[in-house]
């Protein structure tokens, strides 16, 4: 699961992070995405510094007075650097929040780089004031190449390897771009004056994206794909959002300034039902009724600045190289009682992980 997350979370990123001479009032969104496109194809590295906000209410139970309450809030500070050539990822940061009365204030370092064999490593931190302990997974040659074959499209334009994936990207693109507009004017960014493009996803186009992606073989790339009840549950909580963004482009270099994301509008039933089946299934052969729940979202939001032209040098700490790689889904612990009886270095990855652009 890690494992997958990572993925999606680098794989979601770069897909953010790769999509726009002076302000062109003739310009289109589809012109805007190409030559977005082209500016970036000539990028090997970049840094995104994302902030996410989530501030919700929960209460269980129909009566004010007597009902279960609990906010859930939480914020987070990411920094993602990123080389292409060979693909590399460093993703460091501060996560803060509060769910039922439980609260965490944990630092977060996470490393995806690419192995000598093809294949990648996963190298992942939690440290929640106790200095954490470093993590190691392996990802396959073949899992890789499909998340740089995906990553390649979303820089260049070019979606032929994802269709033969049965993953038409450029079918989707083609949906995103009917409900993105463009303003008519100039807005600054970053002390940049830049292009600026707004869009409403709703949940049925959010929904459908889900459905294209796991009736194609890129629903292995992690390795750890969705059941069939999982993605239904997935599906239904899709259809009740809906995303609205805000993206803008520098209009000498089209490279991406600024993202915005918000969820906040979203009336959140598809997730509230799911939450209150689970509940109900705790009430099984009780002759007490289950309470009813309620989700009220203030806020969910987040937020990315982009830099192009810092050059990005990442290196994995020393104390996370010696971590044993775990292979093939083997647990931490299995893989350092295999290496006890093989010989660490058959399992720790080498150490040249560096890359400078």
């Amino acid at each position: 699961m890690k494992k997958h997350i990572a993925l999606g979370l680098i794989a979601g990123t770069a897909a953010a992070a790769i999509m726009l001479s002076g302000f062109d009032s003739a310009m289109t969104v589809q012109e805007l995405h190409r030559k977005s496109q082209e500016a970036q194809a000539a990028k090997n590295s970049a840094t995104v510094s994302m902030q996410m906000e989530a501030d919700a209410a929960l209460q269980i139970g129909t009566e004010s007075s007597t009902a279960t309450k609990a906010s859930l809030n939480g914020n987070a500070d990411l920094t993602i650097s990123y080389t292409l050539d060979p693909f590399q990822m460093k993703m460091e940061g501060n996560v803060k929040g509060t769910a039922l009365g439980n609260t965490v204030d944990a630092k977060l370092s996470e490393y995806f780089v690419t192995d000598d064999d093809g294949s990648g490593i996963i190298y992942a931190n939690l440290d929640t004031g106790n200095g954490g302990s470093w993590e190691a997974s392996r990802i396959g040659k073949d899992q890789m190449r499909t998340v740089k074959e995906a990553l390649a499209a979303s820089k260049s334009g070019d979606y032929s390897k994802l269709k033969e994936q049965g993953f038409d990207a450029q079918a989707l693109l083609d949906q995103v771009e009917k409900v993105t507009t463009l303003t008519p004017e100039a807005v600054t960014a970053g002390n940049q004056e830049c292009y600026e493009m707004t869009s409403t996803i709703s949940g049925s186009l959010l929904s459908g994206m889900l459905t294209d992606v796991m009736n194609s073989s890129l629903s292995n790339a992690s390795g750890d794909g969705l059941d069939d009840q999982k993605r239904q549950i997935a599906e239904t909580i899709l259809k009740s959002l809906s995303v609205v963004t805000k993206e803008d482009y520098n209009t000498e270099t089209f490279l991406p300034v600024h993202m915005e994301m918000d969820l906040s509008g979203s009336d959140f039933s598809g997730l509230v039902s799911r939450i209150e089946s689970l509940i109900k299934a705790g009430y099984t052969g009780s002759t007490s009724e289950p309470p009813q729940l309620s989700v009220t979202v203030n806020t969910l939001r987040a937020s990315a600045d982009y830099d192009f032209d810092t050059p990005v040098s990442i290196e994995v700490p020393e104390d996370a190289r010696n971590t044993p790689v775990s292979e093939s889904g083997l647990s931490a612990d299995a893989v350092k009682d295999k290496a006890a009886g093989t010989g660490a270095d058959q399992l720790t990855p080498g150490t040249d992980s560096q890359q400078e652009t």
